[in-house]
């Protein structure tokens, strides 16, 4: 209900001197009109209503027209599709008795068409069938949802039942029982109808109609012709599965269709329950027969019974996750969805035992190795069935737990380790080492080796182990293990340990120098004279010299190299000793080192660096350093795996938090259950400590610059020569370099062109041409590989090779005035403000603009001051003297003598933001001369640009008309 203000219903009230009958017949017509009003509300809102329910009635019938001709439409579909289904089997039934008419009388016969024409048929047939089965499911889902929506209407109508006894057992002798007999007839009405409805559903959705199967073309099955098992059972479903066969009537099928001793093996059934084949259903179902049946008589493949095996779980009956969530640790098995985070707390880890000695023995002289690397997946160890239940992991279809070790368990590598030592506990240290899945076979003599060989083929296939002939390399005298190169000689690190170094290319420019410098001082302390060996790259960071990589510097850069790769820096892997793994990643290349403790310092085992993909080059640091540590991983999977726990070491303070995130990418979380197999904890180090992997990260050729090619011919080369003389800024430093003996500058001439050392980089000077200017702007702006980026990138890239006076000043204009940068970019600005002009005045005098301006030189009547007034319509000025500094009441004064006495008060006036016009005085007399103020936008004089032309004007005749000394 509306409830009125008094303003509203002040108009009721008896006015003073009005009789009761005036008032009273006053405030029945304001009723009457009001109901009236009220009437035609209702009234309105009623039709509204009627038209929309017709309209939605329209709607509706409409919608069930076109779901009756879509159910017409499909109905009839199916009908062709079983035609099409009977035609192509009598076709194929009738074309097969004509090729064997063909073939019993040596016809020359076309197989090629013959199968082609077969192959048509069967695709036809195969597609209908498809399709037929899709309408079947779907047929069938319809029916379930609609059996659902009639069970909650039916047990809504239950409901109602139960309300309306309760009612008419509380309600008394009234008109509401009129009303609850009503509501019970409607219930009544509602329930005879939604089972009618159920009906028609379960009528409409029954069963397809079985037919009679007919079995042309499928042979007998019988022992004694040697039918295939597999493919006569596959032919003998699909038929029954055409012609929609139950399956309590599949039994007399089967029995119709055997021979030998699979109508034997069925006859012994029959006599032990005492039934014919036809009741055969009620002692033993058809998916019970099937397998009783594949049991008797097929024989699956040995590879298949293999992998059931391998990968077999049993169904959980754990009712949540909750619980195996507390102590499960994530695992790596791929493409399953599993989740042992937790587990790794409650188990001591176990190391792999120690193979520190392992390749002692194998440093004498030998002249036959072998090395068989064995799938860890192939391994099968099973689980007590006491502790199945803790690598439980949950899918769609409830909770499975693994039979066999899956890798990624704790202590998985460990448990594998012990199983692979004890199967070859006998030839350990004699002529076998065993590491993980790595096994290594080593001998003195070939025929030795053959035996040796012999003999570990031998325990491996009693064990029932499996070793991959792609990764065999057999009566080898060098090979690679363990990440070392075994040869008679003894034992190296690998080349791509060291191929980062070695590959180092020469430095380029003062950047270069320092990031090898910066590689080679983090392990000085091992190489021997280093300041001596690094005295000439040193010199080479100076600013106060060019740079110049003459033979020197060359010299002391590949004995750095060389010292970097000697034995007496790379350290030998010990799994006993403390182990770290450094990363770092830089915006195109990461960089790691492995390094060990020899309880006095850090020693260098691997140094790895890769340049990062286009697809991780524009990820976030934190990202790029988790990527760096999953490829260092990788590489070192063998050194890290099942040892103890090592170091993590980097520069990313947030990477020590990474497994306490809520939610990561697919990314990071796949990563992540790679990671977790390894035993190791994170620690952070300040950036500026963390030098050589900040070095490998920032390889010179994992960053690959962009270069214009930017040809300078003879002419060109002879117009900068002229270019030098004639530019006077360049001049001076071309001349003093030209000279015999030139004063010490960072300026030098080389091959005629005149370069400026800057930041370690010698720069190509340009002579103010704009020939020369416009070309090498449109190089580093215009061309394809520049991209048309901003005056920052394009400033950035010409500074790598060029410099010129005013270089910033001349890309700002070049880009600003770019056609091509204008209509593709986007607008970074906020959008401009609506252009809302003042609007033009109808008559004169109706709207002026006023403005001051000043201040001049002082008169002797202090007039200092001009305010000009503006007629908007017709450009009429009128300029008022005042003092420039007058108050608002002097203002108002010399705007109502010079202006309103004569022309009268305008509607309109316009000014500035002055503080005399906006001042209280100013407003109330503008308000009561019945004019309104429009003030202009804030520091934006445009809006009014009549005063301003004005006051040009006003300025050209003071300066034109008064004298020299000002005083008039």
């Amino acid at each position: 209900m509306t409830i009125l203000t008094r303003s509203q219903t002040a108009a009721m009230d008896q006015k003073a001197g009005e009789t009761d009958e005036a008032y009273e017949a006053r405030l029945a017509a304001i009723l009457a009109e009001t109901k009236q009003r009220a009437d035609a509300a209702a009234a309105a809102r009623k039709k509204k209503e009627a038209q929309a329910e017709k309209l939605r009635l329209l709607a509706e019938e409409q919608r069930q027209k076109h779901e009756a001709a879509a159910a017409r439409a499909a109905d009839e579909e199916r009908v062709r599709r079983r035609e099409i289904i009977f035609r192509e089997e009598s076709a194929l039934d009738t074309q097969a008795k004509d090729w064997q008419k063909e073939a019993e009388k040596d016809d020359s016969v076309d197989v090629g068409s013959r199968v082609s024409q077969l192959l048509n048929h069967v695709t036809d047939l195969l597609a209908t069938c498809i399709t037929q089965q899709e309408d079947i499911y779907s047929l069938d889902h319809a029916n379930k949802t609609l059996q659902k929506s009639s069970d909650q209407v039916l047990k809504r109508i239950q409901q109602l039942e139960q309300q309306v006894a309760n009612t008419n057992a509380n309600v008394g002798p009234s008109d509401l029982v009129d009303r609850v007999n009503v509501l019970e007839i409607d219930v009544g009405t509602l329930k005879v109808g939604a089972q009618q409805h159920v009906c028609v559903a379960a009528s409409s959705s029954t069963a397809p109609r079985e037919t009679i199967v007919k079995f042309d073309g499928l042979p007998i099955f019988c022992d004694a012709s040697k039918t295939d098992p597999i493919q006569w059972w596959r032919q003998f479903e699909l038929k029954l599965d055409l012609h929609h066969i139950a399956n309590e009537n599949r039994h007399a099928y089967l029995y119709s269709r055997s021979g030998g001793a699979c109508q034997a093996w069925l006859d012994n059934m029959l006599s032990a329950h005492a039934c014919t084949v036809t009741e055969l259903h009620k002692y033993i179902t058809w998916a019970d027969l099937t397998a009783a049946w594949k049991k008797r008589f097929q024989v699956e493949p040995p590879e298949h019974k293999a992998m059931d095996k391998l990968l077999t779980f049993l169904q959980n009956s754990m009712p949540s996750g909750d619980r195996i969530s507390e102590f499960q640790r994530l695992a790596s098995t791929p493409k399953l969805p599993l989740n042992f985070d937790g587990i790794k707390l409650y188990f001591i880890k176990r190391s792999c035992p120690s193979l520190q000695n392992a390749l002692t023995h194998v440093a004498d002289t030998l002249t036959t190795s072998e090395e068989l690397f064995n799938k860890a997946v192939q391994i099968i160890i099973l689980i007590r069935p006491q502790d199945r239940y803790k690598t439980a992991f949950k899918t769609r279809y409830e909770h499975f737990e693994w039979v066999v070790i899956p890798f990624g368990l704790t202590n998985a590598p460990m448990t594998f380790q012990a199983a692979m030592t004890n199967k070859f506990r006998v030839m350990l240290d004699r002529f076998v080492l065993v590491y993980l899945d790595d096994i290594l076979i080593y001998s003195r003599t070939l025929d030795e080796h053959l035996d040796h060989l012999r003999r570990v083929l031998e325990t491996l296939w009693r064990a029932k182990f499996k070793a991959n002939d792609d990764k065999c390399e057999l009566v080898r005298e060098e090979l690679e293990y363990l990440g070392h190169l075994v040869t008679p000689q003894g034992i190296s690190p690998l080349s791509d340990k060291i191929q980062v170094v070695q590959d180092w290319p020469e430095p380029r420019n003062v950047t270069d120098v320092r990031s090898f410098l910066g590689l080679d001082s983090y392990y000085q302390r091992f190489i021997k004279g280093y300041s001596k060996i690094a005295a000439h790259l040193t010199k080479l960071q100076c600013e106060d010299r060019p740079f110049d990589f003459g033979t020197d510097a060359r010299e002391s850069f590949l004995a750095l190299k060389a010292t970097l790769l000697s034995a007496e820096v790379l350290w030998i892997y010990d799994p006993l000793l403390p182990t770290r793994v450094t990363t770092d990643a830089s915006g195109y290349g990461i960089g790691t080192v492995l390094e060990q403790h020899d309880s006095m310092d850090w020693h260098p085992v691997e140094y790895f660096s890769k340049k990062v993909s286009v697809v991780h080059s524009t990820d976030d640091a934190r990202k790029k350093e988790l990527l760096a540590f999953v490829h260092a991983l990788k590489r070192w999977r063998h050194f890290l795996l099942g040892r103890l726990q090592f170091r993590w070491v980097m520069d990313n303070n947030p990477l020590v938090f990474y497994k306490s995130q809520d939610t990561v990418n697919s990314t990071i979380a796949r990563w992540m259950t790679f990671i977790n197999q390894f035993d190791f904890f994170p620690d952070h180090i300040p950036g500026k400590l963390n030098r050589f992997a900040d070095a490998l990260s920032r390889h010179p050729d994992h960053c690959t610059a962009m270069y214009s090619t930017f040809k300078i011919e003879d002419d060109l080369r002879n117009n900068f020569i002229r270019g030098y003389q004639a530019d006077p800024e360049i001049r001076d430093n071309f001349a003093n370099c030209s000279s015999p003996n030139p004063a010490p500058l960072h300026y030098r001439i080389q091959e005629g062109y005149l370069l400026l050392h800057s930041r370690g980089k010698a720069l190509l000077c340009v002579p103010q041409d704009s020939h020369f200017c416009t070309r090498l702007l449109g190089e580093f702006h215009d061309a394809p590989a520049t991209g048309h980026f901003g005056v920052n990138r394009t400033i950035g890239r010409l500074r790598e090779r060029f410099w010129w006076p005013g270089v910033l000043n001349d890309v700002t204009r070049y880009c600003e005035s770019c056609e091509v940068c204008r209509r593709c970019k986007p607008c970074n600005h906020r959008p401009y403000g609506e252009l809302r002009p003042l609007s033009v005045p109808l008559r004169r005098r109706e709207a002026i603009a006023m403005h001051i301006i000043g201040s001049f030189p002082n008169h002797k009547t202090s007039i200092d001051g001009i305010l000009t007034v503006v007629d908007r319509l017709t450009k009429f000025g009128n300029f008022l003297p005042c003092r420039y500094h007058a108050k608002a009441p002097e203002l108002a004064e010399v705007l109502y003598a010079g202006w309103i006495r004569t022309k009268g008060y305008p509607k309109e006036i316009v000014c500035d933001h002055d503080t005399r016009f906006m001042s209280d005085f100013l407003l109330a007399l503008i308000k009561r001369w019945g004019s309104s103020l429009k003030p202009s936008s804030a520091r934006h004089p445009q809006t009014d640009g009549q005063t301003e032309r004005a006051h040009q004007t006003a300025q050209v005749l003071l300066r034109t008309l008064i004298r020299p000394d000002q005083k008039d």
